[in-house]
């Protein structure tokens, strides 16, 4: 199998895991709600406050857990993330000028916590979409989404984009596999020139075939909207799991560590 192959049957796992685990009985905008209030919270923070998003790391997890997902499908997928974030705060140590006296009497410039800070951001903004879509499912998702009275029109292109996304995949991945068996290459890299005119001869194939399944979906009656399915119903479990979730996302936003350790030590941190 060629690396292109095993990416499309990767990103293709999404969707296994929305009918497993205890996650998959809850209404799709309860955990929806949730994780917007756990990203609210998260854009509130300062830039260098890496405790309040040490905490906001626990959606995720609670996601990662009920969903009964593997830990390392999620590290795979958010891997990626870590290079571009550690590019963008990566000169703050040395750019800022404040400084910070750790416990021990040394002194670090502030601009590693601004990197640790977006960091955290990154990794945590990233595990919290690619599970949402995990474990709860594109279409319960756009479900969700529609009774949130979000527009048909956003829905229906989210839809369209994750599911034709594997078509389009797929289409390419037979053009490699032509050429691959024409010039007798197994593993070798496929030269640059022949890759344009690879995804040249995609985008036109891409735009012949949009019209013939545009066609097809008119012929079978679609009207600009894709049917919502089974209609949703918001239980009592919903109510405790977001007002839980929103309170959690408010402590945070309020610095919940140092909340617990004036508790804790009954002075002012």
């Amino acid at each position: 199998m060629s690396r292109l192959s095993s990416t499309i049957d990767g990103w293709r796992s999404f969707d296994s895991f929305a009918a497993e685990g205890l996650i998959s009985g809850l209404d799709p905008r309860t955990i929806i709600l949730s994780a917007l209030c756990t990203v609210i919270a998260m854009t509130g923070a300062g830039k260098g406050e890496v405790m309040v998003l040490l905490p906001l790391a626990a959606f995720p997890l609670t996601l990662l857990v009920l969903a009964d997902i593997p830990p390392m499908w999620l590290v795979k997928r958010i891997l990626p993330v870590l290079p571009f974030a550690l590019m963008i705060g990566l000169l703050n140590p040395w750019l800022e000028q404040g400084t910070v006296t750790l416990p021990g009497g040394a002194e670090i410039s502030t601009g590693w916590f601004t990197l640790a800070s977006i960091t955290l951001r990154a990794l945590i903004s990233a595990a919290t979409a690619l599970l949402l879509i995990a474990s709860v499912g594109l279409l319960n998702i756009s479900r969700g989404l529609a009774g949130l009275r979000v527009p048909a029109l956003f829905i229906t292109q989210l839809q369209m984009l994750f599911r034709y996304f594997f078509v389009i995949g797929e289409e390419f991945q037979r053009m490699e596999r032509a050429w691959r068996l024409r010039s007798g290459s197994r593993r070798g890299r496929m030269p640059l020139k022949l890759a344009a005119q690879l995804l040249q001869n995609l985008f036109l194939r891409s735009l012949a075939r949009a019209g013939r399944i545009h066609n097809a979906m008119l012929a079978r009656g679609f009207s600009g909207e894709v049917p919502a399915g089974a209609p949703l119903h918001w239980r009592l479990r919903d109510t405790v799991w977001l007002a839980g979730w929103a309170g959690f996302a408010l402590l945070c936003h309020s610095n919940l560590p140092m909340l617990l350790g004036t508790l804790l030590t009954g002075q002012p941190q």
